[in-house]
């Protein structure tokens, strides 16, 4: 009954592990050098495009899902690191069966013997894809909007009230004819750059909409 009882637990935690993973969309995966076979975790099967009782991969058809840019890459800093404890932190694309490219974060350490001989190699892989493109797409976005400020002549600013921070486009750094690092932007800086004869209209305008939030 105890044997019962103590593998139950077993079962619920190696679940709760496979939940906490999924929702993480990071997984676990280890590579035995003797028999030169990974074994995955559900999720690295789930993040790799197989199914889960495809979790045995020979390490041959583990590394050649690394894409090819990529694979001299990751096998250099895995080697280079062959005969120490200290894990290595990877960031490199992989590629499925079906085609579908995917960035992968990646930390492994070897396993050794009483001897200290390198035995075997574990570690993790996180799914960063959808974080990965949002990160492309914000930078493309923002260099889009330089552009478009620099052809028509636009800038943009920005304030944290809360932090009294202010922030100015490349644009306005060009249009009052500095070059950044010259002045840190506040309003004290941003209303230096008014006519005198302007200023007092300024001011009343932005005291209206501090009042009116527009």
């Amino acid at each position: 009954q105890q044997k019962n009882k103590t593998e139950q637990v077993l079962i619920e935690s190696e679940r709760r592990l496979a939940r906490a993973q999924q929702i993480a969309h990071m997984g676990n995966w280890e590579l035995d050098f003797a028999t030169r076979i990974v074994m995955c975790s559900d999720e690295v099967c789930r993040i790799y495009g197989l199914p889960p009782d495809q979790n045995l991969q020979s390490v041959e058809t583990w590394e050649s899902f690394i894409h090819p840019e990529a694979l001299d890459y990751v096998m250099t800093a895995t080697n280079e690191y062959r005969q120490t404890s200290t894990a290595i932190t990877l960031n490199y694309r992989i590629i499925l069966k079906d085609g579908t490219v995917k960035h992968i974060y990646s930390e492994r350490m070897f396993e050794f013997d009483r001897n200290l001989n390198p035995v075997g190699l574990y570690g993790i892989v996180h799914d960063v894809t959808e974080r990965k493109i949002a990160d492309e797409n914000l930078i493309k976005s923002e260099a889009g909007l330089k552009e478009a400020q620099a052809i028509a002549s636009v800038g943009s600013w920005e304030v944290d009230l809360l932090h009294d921070a202010h922030s100015w486009s490349d644009e306005v750094y060009k249009i009052f004819g500095i070059n950044k690092g010259e002045t840190t932007p506040s309003r004290e800086s941003f209303m230096s750059f008014f006519h005198p004869d302007d200023l007092n209209y300024a001011n009343g305008r932005i005291a209206e909409g501090f009042e009116t939030s527009q």
